[in-house]
């Protein structure tokens, strides 16, 4: 994944979606809990990974005094985003439906 910070939090939530999986399903063949592991964590990595690269890309072609500009105004930045907020901080593993 590109830099974004985001893997780690990623990693945890596959950790406890996994496990609830893991306890909670009928079928005892892993194929079955695997593949339905996969179709509950694809969308939500794939969102990631594309905001990631997206980010990535943008931040390669910047120049030093965009940069400079950017990093001035982030508070800017992060009030204008506060309302997305809740998308990023607000997923609760637990309560992803299975």
């Amino acid at each position: 994944m590109p830099p974004g910070g985001q893997s780690v939090g990623l990693a945890f939530e596959d950790a406890i979606i996994l496990s609830r999986l893991l306890s909670s399903s009928p079928s005892t063949d892993l194929a079955d809990v695997l593949a339905r592991y996969d179709s509950v964590r694809r969308p939500r990595v794939e969102d990631h990974y594309r905001q990631m690269a997206a980010r990535w890309e943008g931040t390669k072609t910047r120049s030093w005094w965009v940069q400079w500009i950017r990093e001035f105004f982030v508070w800017l930045y992060l009030f204008a985003i506060a309302r997305h907020a809740d998308e990023s901080f607000g997923y609760d593993p637990m309560k992803v439906s299975l």
